[in-house]
């Protein structure tokens, strides 16, 4: 496995991760 890999797969995970939540936080406020 690649240092650089697992790098890229964390940052991108957690910013899906983090999009994920703003959007359901968003749909719960307005609802």
């Amino acid at each position: 496995m690649d240092t650089i890999e697992l790098s890229k797969i964390k940052v991108v995970h957690a910013a899906v991760v983090i999009v994920a939540v703003f959007i359901a936080v968003n749909k719960f406020t307005v609802n």
